[in-house]
C-alpha cells in the first residue's frame, strides 16, 4: 500500500484516508498496546456495577489493555491481526476500544496522536524494512506506562527505492 499510494512529496494530511491498511495496522497496535493502559474514575454516587454495589467515592480502575484483549469482544484477542479493523463498522461494542480513554476526560491529543502515528508509520515503511534477529513474545510490564519486558533489537534495511544513488 505504501509503495503504491505514497507520492514523492510524502504523506499529506488530506491523503491519509487513502492508506486504509496503514490505519488498520495502527488501530491494531493501539488495541494491543494502548498508551493508556489503566485509568481511574471515582463514583459520584452509589451505584450498581453488574452484581456489585459501588458506594459513593469508590475508586474504579478500568484497564483498556485488558478490555481490548477481552475474548468476549475480540476474536483471538492475543493475536496481532490488522484485518479485524477492515470493516467500516466494527462489530465490537462502542467502548471495547478506548486506547486514549473515553468521555469528558478523553485524551485531548488523540486526533493529533493518530495523525502523527500514521504519518510516522508511512514514512518509516516507505524507506526501510525492519527485521528482528530474535523472535520473542512481547511480554508487558506494568508501571506508569506499559512497557515490554524485553528489548526488541531491529535491523533496518533500506528499501530499493530508498537506496541512495552513487
Amino acid at each position: 500500500e505504501v509503495q503504491r499510494l505514497l507520492g514523492p512529496e510524502g504523506p499529506l494530511f488530506e491523503q491519509l484516508p487513502r492508506f486504509t491498511y496503514t490505519r488498520q495496522v495502527m488501530e491494531e497496535a493501539l488495541r494491543c498496546y494502548p498508551p493508556l493502559w489503566l485509568m481511574t474514575r471515582k463514583a459520584i454516587g452509589a451505584d450498581l456495577l453488574s452484581d456489585y454495589a459501588v458506594p459513593l467515592g469508590t475508586e474504579i480502575y478500568i484497564s483498556p489493555y485488558l478490555l481490548q484483549r477481552h475474548p468476549r469482544f475480540w476474536e483471538e484477542p492475543d493475536n496481532f491481526d490488522p484485518e479485524r479493523f477492515a470493516a467500516e463498522d466494527p462489530q465490537q461494542p462502542r467502548l471495547a476500544m478506548c486506547p486514549f480513554g473515553v468521555g469528558p476526560r478523553n485524551c485531548i491529543g488523540e486526533f493529533f496522536a493518530r495523525v502523527e502515528m500514521q504519518i510516522h508509520l508511512l514514512l518509516i515503511a516507505n524507506r526501510v524494512q525492519l527485521r528482528t534477529e530474535e523472535a520473542r513474545s512481547a511480554e508487558a510490564v506494568a508501571g506508569v506506562n506499559l512497557l515490554s519486558k524485553h528489548h526488541f533489537v531491529m535491523q533496518p534495511q533500506l528499501r530499493a527505492a530508498a537506496q541512495p544513488s552513487a
